[in-house]
């Protein structure tokens, strides 16, 4: 189907870009994804911030205060299916619709791979992509049935390019990866699958790894910025992300991290 030029100056990313925009963030309570949902907040959207507890999202919604768009708490396990279909009905009851889903939900592990025990193996596959396959199925058969959405599926750069002591974590962020070009095969032309793949940020996922001798340094030399990501510069990337100005973009791994990957 063509596209008229002229219609494409009403793509362009603006502060209101996601204004009457209904979305969903997983891990909304901390770190990345509660940068993630005050940013879309901020761009108008109403955003459903998701967590084990809608106590864990009061910090967030707090934060959200005086944005342009809302944030009420959505509380639902990812790797409980049945929670995750019934966060999905809650969404359309409640809303109507769903325009973006955002994946961000996850766990680090750090360790040696002759050392990671089989429940830490399975918590870290099960958290950050077996329960991102169950928010995708859940939220994309409600985006597939009205035919138009997006899904942002967070990754990370170690998902690309692996990384001594971090076996089970790349693992399941090169799943996603993978995990996300399939989907955007199987919805297009109507939903939209992309990755947002950080790179080191300073968040409390990570705040003890930090505490490592010398860690800090040396993950900071790996970029070619020489610093860490500070949280708040995560936002912008996803609500353009989020918007239609990306209309064009599916299947991609949009990577923030410094200069990680040159």
């Amino acid at each position: 189907m063509a596209i008229k030029e002229d219609a494409l100056s009403m793509k362009f990313f603006k502060e209101d870009a996601l204004s009457g925009k209904i979305c969903v963030v997983t891990g909304g309570s901390r770190g990345l994804g509660r940068e993630m949902t005050l940013a879309l907040a901020r761009a108008g959207a109403f955003v459903y911030a998701g967590g084990r507890t809608e106590e864990v999202v009061r910090e967030t919604i707090a934060l959200a205060s005086g944005a342009s768009g809302a944030v009420e708490p959505l509380a639902f396990d990812v790797t409980d299916p049945r929670a995750v279909d019934a966060a999905a009905d809650v969404v359309i009851e409640k809303s109507g619709s769903i325009d973006v889903l955002i994946n961000s939900a996850g766990v680090a592990l750090m360790k040696s791979s002759l050392e990671v025990t089989d429940e830490e193996w399975a918590q870290v596959i099960d958290i950050n992509l077996t329960g991102v396959f169950y928010c995708c199925r859940a939220f994309g058969r409600h985006m597939v049935a009205a035919r138009r959405g997006k899904i942002i599926n967070v990754a990370s750069d170690i998902g690309i390019r692996g990384l001594a002591q971090w076996t089970a974590y790349s693992a399941s962020k090169g799943g996603l990866i993978s995990l996300t070009k399939s989907l955007a095969w199987e919805w297009a032309p109507d939903v939209t699958v992309n990755v947002l793949a950080p790179g080191a940020f300073l968040t409390d996922m990570n705040a003890e790894l930090r505490k490592r001798p010398g860690h800090t340094e040396t993950v900071a030399q790996s970029a070619a910025l020489k610093r860490w990501g500070i949280p708040p510069e995560i936002g912008p990337v996803t609500a353009l992300m989020a918007s239609e100005a990306m209309d064009f973009m599916t299947g991609s791994v949009v990577s923030i991290d410094g200069g990680t990957q040159q």
